[in-house]
C-alpha cells in the first residue's frame, strides 16, 4: 500500500494563494481526500497560507463567516460553515496564518479554515517567503528528475529509479501531474465540445431564418462565457454568420 493510499491526516504544505487557486482539484474519492495539483506538481489537502484580510463577512445568524485573503500573489476566501470563531478576533489589514482544507465549490477553489492565526513579527513574513521560493526551486528540480526518468522508463519503472531522490508522495503526485492533461488542454477540449453541441443544435432547429442565442444557449447548456466565445469563434472562423442580431446561422 502506497502512502497515498494510506488513511491519514495529510501535512498542511505552504503554499502561495496563486499556486492553489490555478491548479487542478481532485475531489475526495473513498479514503483518499480532495486535493489540489499545484502548477508544478505539489499535491496539497491541507494548505498553509500566509496573507492579509482583506475582506471580512459574517452572516447574521453567526453560522457562516469568510474572509478574503490576498498574499501579493492571489486571492483566495477562507470559509467557516456552522461558526464564526475563526474571523472573531480577525480584522481588515491583519496578516494571518491560515491552515486548513481545500475545498471546491460552484467553480471557486477555497479553504476551510482549522486555525488561524494573526502574525505580529515581520520576520515570520519575510522567512515564509524565502521559504516558498525555496519551495519552488526544489520541486522545479523534481519535476526535472521525473520528466527526466519518463524518458527512460516506463511509468511504473520510474518510481524505484528516482528512489532516494525524493519521497514515495512526492514522485507519486508528480507522476500523475506530468500524466494528466494540463488545465488548458482540458480547457480547450470542453471549448471544442461546445461548439461541436451548438453546431450541432442550428443544424437541428434552424427553419431558415437561423437560431436565437437564448435558445441556443438553454439547449446546450453552457455558461454565458463560453458561449460567447463560441459563438465569437464561429463567426470569426466564418462558419456561422449572423442573418439578423440575436441570431445564428450556418453558411
Amino acid at each position: 500500500m502506497t502512502i497515498t493510499e494510506t488513511k491519514k491526516r495529510m501535512t498542511a504544505k505552504k503554499a502561495r494563494i496563486i499556486d492553489i487557486v490555478n491548479g487542478r482539484y481532485t475531489p475526495a474519492d473513498g479514503m483518499k481526500p480532495g486535493y489540489i495539483l499545484t502548477p508544478y506538481g505539489m499535491k496539497v489537502s491541507r494548505a498553509r497560507i500566509m496573507a492579509t484580510v482583506v475582506n471580512k463577512f459574517i452572516s447574521e445568524d453567526k453560522n457562516f463567516a469568510s474572509a478574503t485573503l490576498d498574499d501579493g500573489t492571489e486571492t483566495i476566501r477562507a470559509k467557516s460553515f456552522g461558526s464564526t470563531k475563526f474571523f472573531d478576533n480577525v480584522n481588515l489589514g491583519d496578516s494571518v496564518d491560515v491552515i486548513g482544507k481545500v475545498r471546491y465549490y460552484n467553480d471557486e477553489i477555497y479553504t476551510a479554515p482549522e486555525i488561524v492565526i494573526k502574525i505580529v513579527d515581520p520576520n515570520f513574513e519575510s522567512l515564509r517567503r524565502l521559504e516558498l521560493v525555496k519551495q519552488h526551486m526544489d520541486w522545479k528540480r523534481k519535476n526535472e528528475i521525473i520528466s527526466e526518468a519518463l524518458k527512460k522508463y516506463a511509468p511504473d519503472k520510474v518510481m524505484e529509479s528516482v528512489k532516494g531522490g525524493m519521497s514515495v508522495e512526492d514522485a507519486e503526485s508528480l507522476l500523475e501531474f506530468l500524466s494528466a492533461p494540463s488545465p488548458a488542454e482540458e480547457k480547450k477540449d470542453e471549448a471544442e465540445e461546445a461548439k461541436k453541441a451548438v453546431l450541432n443544435i442550428v443544424t437541428e432547429l434552424d427553419k431558415g431564418d437561423g437560431v436565437t442565442y437564448a435558445e441556443l444557449m438553454s439547449k446546450a447548456g453552457v455558461d454565458e462565457k463560453t458561449f460567447d466565445k463560441v459563438v465569437n469563434d464561429l463567426l470569426e472562423e466564418g462558419t456561422c454568420y449572423e442573418p439578423r442580431p440575436g441570431q445564428l446561422k450556418k453558411c
